[in-house]
Formats: structure tokens, sequence, C-alpha cells
């Protein structure tokens, strides 16, 4: 992949619009353990990603025509926090973002999609670790399988029963009903598979997706 230079990429994306500093930012305030107090990178960083993930959830939604609305926020709220994120970001990690936003800005659909997951995938690196960032990972999994299926890459999909696997083996008291669920559904995922069912696929990943939202919230009995 091509690596565009952050000064020409920058410009070309952001309209040469001047970053919008929280003051007292610093690349030292990474949160790089879990119960951290909140700082001006977290917002930066929450802010980013949940705008970048709507993009492809525009789609698995089945709301296309919110896409280009989406991808304009997201461009927005990068802009405002962009200079926190380029400063905890390294030089590479840093251009890669870059360079996923200058394609995801200049592309439409699927391919404007994987790319903003391939932003959100460089700006986890900077997220406390966790349950929280590991599910956020298999979210992306998934959005991303779910594109792939949509232009029938059936030799190119993310491995689904490997994302999901940690949380199987360790939520059975926790979220049965989850773990239950998402088991099935990889069933369902696997075969459709093997028949290269686009619809029956989808469907599965569809309903995975709600299985991370499961995942994240207290199991009622």
């Amino acid at each position: 992949m091509q690596i565009l230079a952050p000064t020409v990429l920058t410009l070309a994306l952001l309209g040469q619009a001047q970053p919008i500093i929280a003051q007292g930012v610093k690349s030292s305030s990474v949160p790089r353990a879990s119960g951290a107090p909140v700082t001006n990178l977290d917002k930066a960083l929450t802010e980013v990603m949940e705008a970048l993930e709507a993009i492809p959830e525009s789609l698995s939604d089945r709301k296309p025509a919110q896409g280009p609305k989406a991808k304009d926020e997201a461009l927005k709220v990068w802009n405002l926090h962009r200079a926190t994120l380029e400063g905890a970001l390294k030089p590479v990690e840093r251009d890669e973002v870059i360079a996923a936003l200058g394609r995801m800005k200049a592309s439409a659909g699927v391919q404007s999609a994987e790319a903003a997951l391939d932003a959100s995938e460089v700006l986890a690196k900077l997220a406390a670790p966790g349950r929280s960032a590991r599910l956020g990972r298999v979210d992306r999994h998934c959005q991303r399988a779910w594109l792939r299926v949509e232009e029938e890459r059936w030799s190119d999909l993310p491995d689904l029963s490997a994302a999901f696997e940690p949380f199987l083996d360790s939520d059975g008291k926790t979220h049965p009903k989850t773990v239950g669920e998402t088991r099935r559904l990889l069933a369902s995922w696997a075969k459709a598979l093997t028949g290269r069912d686009k619809v029956r696929a989808q469907q599965a990943v569809e309903h995975l997706l709600e299985c991370v939202d499961g995942f994240e919230t207290p199991e009622k009995p």
C-alpha cells in the first residue's frame, strides 16, 4: 500500500482547515491502562471512532443512503480532533490513518466503508487494552466480513470463529444466552460460506453484530 505524505493528503482531505486543538493536550495522555482518568485523547478517540463506525454500519444496517452523510460527519469530527490524535500516533500510524481517510473520502459504498475500518483499526491502537477494546475488534471483523460478502470476496473473509472464540471460552457463565446464540450463528455463517449464500451469510453477520452488543452488557437471567 502506498502511503501518501501526510502534509499533502491532509490538506486535500480537510481543505487546508486549521486543526482545533484542545488546550493542554499532549501525546503522553494516551490511555494505556484500564481505570485511567478520562483525557482529551479519550474523548477525541471515542468521537472519531464512533463517527467512522457509522460508515460501515450504514451498509450492514441496510441504510446505504446514510453513508455519504456519515462520511462527511466522520471527516468533520476527524478535523476537530486531528491534532490530538496525530500527536499520539506513531509517524507510520499517522500516515496510515491519513491514507485510509483519503481512500474513504475518494470512494463510496463498500470501498469507503472498508477504508473507514482501516482507519479505525489503526486508531484503536490508542485505546486502553481490555474487554471493550477486544469487542471493538470483533465488531470491526464482523463489519468487514459483511462488506466482503457484499462483494462476494469469498476467499478474503476474516475468521469470525477465531474472533469470537475468547468470549465463547470465558463468558459461558456470565453470558450463557449470548454464547449459545453466537455458536448457532457461527455455524450458520460457516454453512452459508460453504454454499456461498450471500443472503444467509450477511444475515448471520448482522445477528453476530447483535451478539457483540450482548457481550458488552450484563445478561439478565
